[in-house]
């Protein structure tokens, strides 16, 4: 039995998202969040407000139950919906175009990553406690999904390995011991029916900081490392400068950073983390260092566009550099091209680096890359996740690298194997 792995997609049920607190912060950050929009392709606010045929997509998907997305989501890649491009789901298998050679498997393994949206912030509006949203009131639902694709379709050919969100930073020590062994018996299997899910998401444009300054802070983030590290059970996190988003800029993009797992790693070597959406940076004036929108609201231009066409910031591959580093230094160090391949530049900037690589690290690199879909969210770009697919088979990569993307690679950082 062979698989291949989309390693990160969604099931976004629309009731566990925190519509008010995110809009909250957008309205009540109204200069920062037009800049936001200038400079970058904000795939909740910019894309719904600009691109209304494909918001109208992603909330038809939002809407929907978690059976009914992850059926829609096999029925997509059947060719259901579209009579122009061939199935990747046919003749009982799963089948990908690679460059030189074409790549067969049995089964599709998802893993959606069931985001902590569960904010404890108070709101400018009149009811200012906002909405709890529980995040194991969401996974169950979730499970309770997966439990219901199976059920109804017996014949189906996805298996669903749930990655479940958790912000530390939010709870108690108490609460993140259980939340911990109740999720993750200590035998965690790939394929066993002991774990729950397959691995943790945390997600810093939210709120979590990988490494905080309070040490009484980052002993939260300690009791996670720690559990993660001995039982090997991986992380994503994201790693692109869009998204859910209720930090100022500056605060989000110095939590969201690959440096700031440097520290991390270096405590705890053998973490198995994906960066996420191979840190692509979309903000085309990207700093580390604080005073952003200051220097541009508050400096000395008349106009902030004109100071912002003039800052010579501008280091679009950044976090990439960073995340190729870590991958070098650290051998459970992995990322996914999840979203960003739903552009061709995405997949010509990959064969780059690897082409620019030395032998050595071109091997560290094709053994650490992973194939994503951010489905549903990437329908803000195009209209199906059958055209992702599509989009990734014509990538121009070579066919033994887009199977180690698929398969290999997902297994070994899946199941704590070594590359």
């Amino acid at each position: 039995m062979t698989y291949a792995y989309d390693c990160h997609m969604h099931i976004l049920p629309l009731s566990h998202i925190p519509l008010s607190a995110y809009l909250d912060f957008a309205l009540s950050n109204g200069k920062e969040e037009a800049f936001a929009q200038f400079t970058t392709q904000n795939y909740v606010v910019d894309g719904i407000l600009k691109k209304k045929g494909d918001a109208l997509n992603l909330v038809n998907v939002f809407e929907r139950r978690p059976f009914d997305v992850l059926a829609l989501y096999e029925d997509d890649l059947r060719a259901t919906y579209d009579g122009k491009l061939d199935p990747v789901i046919n003749g009982g298998g799963i089948s990908v175009k690679g460059a030189d050679k074409n790549l067969h498997y049995d089964r599709l393994v998802l893993c959606p990553q069931v985001m902590d949206f569960n904010l404890p912030k108070k709101l400018s509006t009149y009811y200012s406690d906002a909405p709890r949203h529980d995040i194991m009131e969401q996974a169950e639902e979730i499970l309770s999904g997966i439990d219901e694709y199976r059920k109804k379709r017996p014949d189906g050919l996805l298996e669903i390995r749930p990655f479940i969100g958790i912000n530390p930073l939010n709870y108690g020590l108490t609460y993140i011991e259980d939340f911990l062994n109740r999720n993750f018996p200590k035998k965690h299997l790939l394929f066993g029916k002991k774990a729950k899910f397959s691995g943790i998401k945390v997600y810093p444009p939210l709120g979590f900081d990988p490494n905080p300054d309070d040490l009484k802070l980052r002993e939260k983030n300690e009791l996670l490392f720690t559990f993660c590290e001995e039982h090997k059970i991986p992380i994503v996190t994201h790693c692109d400068d869009q998204g859910f988003r209720v930090l100022p800029l500056e605060e989000s993009f110095k939590y969201t950073s690959p440096e700031r797992w440097g520290p991390v790693l270096k405590r705890h070597p053998e973490l198995r983390i994906d960066f996420a959406h191979f840190g692509q940076q979309y903000n085309k004036n990207r700093s580390s260092s604080g005073g952003l929108v200051e220097r541009l609201f508050g400096g000395k231009s008349k106009n902030p566009f004109e100071a912002f066409r003039e800052m010579k910031e501008y280091r679009q591959y950044e976090w990439q550099i960073e995340i190729l580093r870590l991958m070098r230094e650290y051998p459970n160090v992995y990322s996914d091209m999840s979203f960003g391949g739903s552009d061709k530049e995405c997949w010509v900037n990959l064969k780059s680096v690897l082409d620019r690589a030395s032998d050595d690290e071109r091997k560290i690199y094709e053994s650490r890359i992973l194939f994503g879909t951010d489905w549903p969210l990437n329908l803000v770009k195009i209209p199906s996740v059958l055209q992702y697919w599509h989009g990734f088979a014509e990538s121009g990569l070579d066919s033994d690298f887009t199977d180690r993307m698929l398969r290999v690679n997902p297994e070994n950082f899946l199941s704590g194997k070594k590359p």
